[in-house]
């Protein structure tokens, strides 16, 4: 090979691609839902149901949509050919605090509940295999192994006897990850359509069940709502734009940066100091991510099939 081959076939591996771009998005994805349960979540002042709290949050979430994209032509928000696949996807975003919930109430862990949750990852790599031919590289599955392994020892979860607190946990791995992929589908559609109906099933049928538990925020508690909210609402456009950039498989390592950041932000807030596991854990998922991205443009991945 030429001198020059060899220097364009460098710039070429260095290059910035769409798939770098989705690792990125993914890690600010992962940032954004530890602000929301590390900062803003963890320091309300009241106790409230939680799905009053998953309520407001879609609340704020709605009013951002609107204000950014509402005032010019709304009817734009709405409008679409797939409403029911929509509403099907929004639902999974439901199934999953209720899933938390009810593996909570049955004596789940936090550390067993969140382990198996985290699962997710791997889960979306196979379902996109399933749903786009996706193919996956041995640096993929070799960065997913060192994610799941970041995870468990930064918490090394406790079984519980309860079998229900064994199915709550993988329903919400299973619902988060089915979300992933349909998102993934709905690429063709306009962003703050699909902001609209990730939102509006789950705020429309929880506005049934909440008026029975609502507890009225102090002005604190507002301000924290509005945090989750407004933080919640990156997460998922990072989330999206992530899927809609690249095929899904080679970011999915960038979604354990979720737990290096909730288990810092924990412990900076604690005055806590990185104790030896979580520091371990913490360079075990950063390197995974580092990885991923490294070799986000040259992997084996075929993307998605056009439907």
């Amino acid at each position: 090979m030429s001198l020059i081959a060899r220097a364009q076939a460098l710039a070429r591996s260095a290059r910035f691609t769409d798939a770098h771009a989705a690792v990125l998005l993914m890690c600010v994805f992962g940032l954004g839902w530890a602000l929301v349960e590390s900062v803003f979540g963890a320091r309300m002042r009241q106790t409230y149901d939680l799905m009053q709290v998953v309520w407001m949050r879609y609340a704020v979430h709605l009013l951002i949509v609107f204000a950014i994209w509402g005032w010019r032509r709304p009817s734009r928000i709405w409008r679409t050919t797939r409403p029911v696949y929509h509403l099907l996807r929004s639902l999974l975003m439901l199934i999953m605090p209720v899933s938390f919930a009810w593996a909570f109430t049955h004596g789940a862990p936090l550390s067993f509940t969140w382990a198996v949750f985290w699962l997710s990852p791997v889960v979306v790599a196979l379902l996109a295999m399933l749903w786009w031919g996706e193919r996956p590289s041995a640096v993929t599955w070799g960065c997913l192994a060192a994610g799941l392994l970041g995870m468990l020892v930064l918490d090394l979860p406790v079984v519980p006897h309860s079998k229900l607190a064994i199915v709550a946990p993988l329903m919400m791995a299973a619902s988060f990850s089915v979300y992933v992929v349909m998102t993934r589908s709905l690429r063709e559609e306009r962003l703050e359509t699909n902001l609209f109906y990730t939102a509006i099933g789950v705020f429309v049928l929880l506005s049934l069940y909440v008026p029975g538990v609502w507890v009225t925020p102090s002005l604190h508690d507002v301000v924290m709502v509005a945090g989750i909210g407004g933080f919640g609402f990156v997460a998922l456009l990072a989330l999206d734009r992530a899927v809609h950039r690249a095929a899904i498989s080679g970011a999915t390592p960038a979604m354990y940066v979720q737990v290096a950041f909730t288990a810092v932000i924990g412990a900076l807030s604690a005055r806590h100091g990185l104790s030896l596991p979580m520091l371990a854990g913490t360079v075990i998922i950063v390197a995974a991510c580092v990885v991923a991205w490294r070799f986000a443009g040259t992997s084996r991945l075929t993307g998605a099939r056009s439907e």
